[in-house]
């Protein structure tokens, strides 16, 4: 829902999971790519550092310049894309004060294969050199009662 209607109804969605071998092989990246009907890619909602063990853990927001592999943390991202799907378009981040989790409710060694919920609320990050992309796009994005259910990508 966006604004009280569902905006995610015009979109196509290709979700990926892989290990997170750029920081720990025992965590996951979950990714989500919401494509338009005709292909072009225009947002990319992420969880990054994700155990790969059942338990609820926190998401915390990272700064972009920090590196989030030696804060050995859970981090979130959603990212709008513009013009064809290749440029970047504004960039939301976890904020801290409300209630962002992701729980991996079931693990199963053998097929890969990874279950669990979420609940994220993200703010558009903003300062005097990274003004709006988009001028009408709103300010918080609340992603609540959030599921998955994936493999891992071999």
């Amino acid at each position: 829902m966006l604004n009280g209607e569902d905006f995610l109804s015009q979109f196509v969605n290709r979700a990926a999971a892989g290990r997170d071998e750029g920081c720990s092989p025992d965590k996951f990246v979950l990714s989500s790519h919401y494509l338009q009907k005709d292909g072009i890619p225009k947002i990319v909602f992420s969880m990054l550092g994700v155990p790969l063990a059942t338990g609820t853990y926190t998401v915390v927001n990272i700064g972009i310049s920090e590196d989030r592999c030696a804060h050995n943390v859970v981090t979130g991202s959603f990212v709008t894309l513009i013009q064809d799907g290749c440029a970047p378009g504004d960039r939301y981040r976890p904020v801290e004060a409300e209630n962002n989790f992701v729980t991996v409710e079931a693990y199963n060694r053998t097929t890969e294969e990874i279950s669990g919920t979420f609940q994220m609320t993200l703010a558009i990050d903003l300062d005097e050199y990274l003004p709006k992309k988009v001028v009408d796009a709103p300010d918080t994005i609340r992603l609540a009662q959030g599921r998955f259910k994936v493999s891992l990508l071999q």
